[in-house]
């Protein structure tokens, strides 16, 4: 499936004939910081009946190419990601939607560096669900206090410090 979508974005988008005849909704946003310069392109394709393995995937409404353009420190990247939808997004709510998959990836690896996550051998379904919650809503408080008080440490540094001073915690 994967060859299929790549393919065809990269037929719709250098031969000629169809750049001039159909081209693909596009939307870009670039992005400087921390000694990055980025640009992201969104193209997105809703003709799915070409596709034969479309039919796998419930209500696939539409394809969607990422291109992340980067360069730091003089050296250029470029990467392409693939998408399903499900819905009818246009361009620029596919850069919005995938932007957003960072700040998840980022509370991912806070709860694992500092709560260790990943070493969880919980296996009862619903005591992983209320782990998970405490989990997050610990997070949440540590990171809520760090903020309000103006500490400068980090989450995992800031939690040794409130292993030896507990009543710090509650004040």
């Amino acid at each position: 499936m994967f060859e299929c979508i790549e393919d065809s974005f990269e037929y719709q988008l250098n031969d000629e004939f169809e750049k001039k005849n159909n081209p693909l909704p596009k939307a870009s946003e670039s992005k400087m910081g921390h000694g990055r310069v980025g640009i992201r392109t969104a193209y997105v394709d809703y003709n799915v009946d070409w596709c034969e393995k479309a039919e796998q995937f419930k209500n696939c409404q539409a394809f969607a190419m990422v291109v992340r353009k980067c360069e730091e420190h003089g050296i250029k990247t470029v990467e392409n990601h693939y998408y399903i939808c499900s819905q009818k997004y246009t361009p620029e709510q596919i850069l919005y939607l995938t932007s957003q998959e960072w700040g998840v990836e980022a509370m991912h690896w806070s709860l694992d560096n500092t709560l260790a996550e990943d070493k969880c051998t919980i296996s009862s379904k619903s005591k992983l669900i209320v782990s998970n919650i405490v989990r997050k809503i610990s997070l949440a408080y540590i990171s809520f206090l760090i903020k309000a008080n103006s500490i400068n440490n980090t989450i995992r540094g800031y939690m040794k410090f409130l292993s030896f001073n507990p009543g710090k915690l509650l004040n």
